[in-house]
């Protein structure tokens, strides 16, 4: 079981998403509305995953990877509008969605072996995925 955090690959994960969307940011001024919107809800998304993990139980780290994929999709949405006006960003835009896919098929496999587990009967799903990340045979969401 992972000592903190930080040793979670899912985290250090949504961290490369974050530093993605950031150079994304930063890149095109940030000043526009979209790429405001696009940082916070990435900043949000490695704070969500510390607060569950630091909760010790799993109804509360599942409820956090929920609003975790609740920000993901923000994300996208706030991503495809930036493809949408061009300016040249199109590589640094998929990158980030790039980085958004394989966080979200990660945040889908630990939140159904967390289910699986607490189906089992207990908290032993806390240790399944969590800091191996491994893989379940389930995919996760993949945008369109």
């Amino acid at each position: 079981m992972a000592q903190n955090f930080k040793d979670l690959r899912v985290w250090q994960k949504s961290m490369d998403l974050w530093t993605a969307t950031l150079s994304l940011a930063e890149g095109r001024g940030g000043e526009q509305a979209e790429m405001k919107a696009l940082r916070e809800v990435t900043v949000s998304i490695p704070c969500l995953l510390a607060e569950g993990y630091q909760r010790r139980d799993t109804s509360g780290f599942l409820e956090k990877l929920t609003r975790v994929q609740d920000g993901l999709v923000k994300a996208f949405v706030l991503l495809e509008m930036a493809l949408r006006r061009g300016n040249g960003c199109e590589s640094a835009v998929n990158r980030c969605l790039q980085e958004g896919d394989d966080l979200g098929k990660m945040v889908y496999r630990l939140k159904k072996a967390l289910e699986e587990g607490r189906e089992e009967g207990g908290e032993r799903g806390r240790d399944k995925g969590t800091a191996s990340g491994q893989q379940s045979r389930s995919n996760g969401p993949v945008r369109a």
